[in-house]
């Protein structure tokens, strides 16, 4: 049996990528957006890859609360990504809190 040495052995793949990152201060207080490209856990998504967006409230000290305060996630393509992100910001500047919009479909 061959085994590799710590330095040969392949690492994981990454299933996560940084994309966009925002501080947003408003007169609800100041929040933390941020955007990652993240592989899919499924194994038969035909994608294999989708944008992940995530919102936090900032505590005085400037770390994050330990809620998530705003999830849009799914987009597939950068476009979709810069959408869902900036529509996080919009929200939380304009209402200080998240919500989904509801398709009318």
């Amino acid at each position: 049996m061959i085994t590799k040495s710590p330095m040969e052995r392949e690492e994981p793949p990454n299933t996560s990528k940084k994309f966009l990152q925002s501080y947003l201060y408003t007169e609800f207080g100041k929040f933390f957006v941020s955007t990652c490209h993240r592989k899919s856990s499924a194994d038969l998504d035909p994608f294999g890859w989708y944008y992940e967006t995530f919102a936090w409230k900032l505590k005085d000290d400037g770390h994050r609360e330990n809620r998530i305060i705003a999830d849009n996630s799914g987009a597939e393509r950068q476009g979709g990504a810069f959408e869902q992100h900036i529509e996080v910001c919009r929200q939380l500047e304009l209402k200080g809190e998240f919500k989904e919009e509801e398709d009318d479909d």
